[in-house]
């Protein structure tokens, strides 16, 4: 009777320990290099961080909520929220046991230049709304991606003074890799293209553009450097590399 009694009392505190893990604890052992948290509280399972950086992105009032039915497909999966300095971000995370990082139901919306350095530095803008509903990484690489995003208000000082207009990709995973058609909404670009990432890192960009009535003369210089222009009145551009 008595060993059943230790048994039972071991069992319980287990539970408790295992439920109220902290979430300080955690962070420690299992979050990547690439995220840094402050101002943590909570358990693992459920808990809040005041700010902390994402890559190279700074992020606040963030939540998590661990979400137990996951486990039955051998993920470990939390339901958070964000905010990057303007705008909010949500989605389901998901670390599966090959090490694939997933991000689901990838909602929200930022300004461009949180994403990445290089576009603070070279003074480009825009607004980014987002819906994806399945992003895939392994090993920081993207190699599933479905879904759509749109470009407002781009902005890029190098190519004209004022706002060149909004524009819409889809993204659609296939057996050739990540494809992004992409097009013109509104302004004073006409623009229509294909964006491709490949698993062995390289990337094209291909696409045809045309200036619209009220573009600022810089833009139309800009253009004829990419050669004649077709029947249509559109020229084609490609770029090429690796990520």
């Amino acid at each position: 009777m008595i060993r059943h009694y230790i048994v039972a009392g071991l069992i319980v505190f287990s539970a408790v320990l295992v439920l109220s893990f902290p979430a300080q604890v955690a962070y420690r052992w299992l979050t990547p290099n690439a995220v840094v948290l402050d101002g943590i509280s909570g358990t693992f399972w459920k808990g809040t961080a005041t700010e902390g950086l994402a890559g190279n992105a700074y992020i606040r009032d963030i939540t998590w909520h661990f979400k137990p039915v996951d486990l039955l497909s051998g993920d470990l999966t939390f339901i958070t929220s964000s905010k990057p300095p303007s705008g909010s971000i949500y989605t389901d995370v998901s670390l599966s046991l090959n090490g694939k990082l997933t991000l689901s139901k990838f909602s929200g919306n930022i300004p461009l230049d949180v994403l990445h350095l290089i576009f603070q530095q070279n003074g480009i803008r825009a607004d980014l709304f987002f819906d994806f509903d399945r992003i895939v990484l392994s090993n920081k690489f993207p190699v599933s991606v479905n879904g759509e995003m749109r470009i407002g208000n781009l902005y890029i000082p190098d190519l004209s003074a004022g706002v060149l207009g909004n524009f819409s990709a889809n993204f659609r995973t296939n057996k050739n890799g990540i494809q992004g058609e992409f097009r013109d909404l509104s302004g004073v670009l006409q623009v229509k293209g294909l964006l491709s990432i490949l698993s062995n890192r390289s990337y094209s960009l291909a696409g045809r553009v045309a200036a619209r009535r009220g573009a600022t003369p810089s833009i139309e210089q800009q253009l004829r450097l990419l050669g004649g222009p077709d029947e249509d009145g559109l020229r084609e551009f490609r770029l090429e590399g690796r990520l």
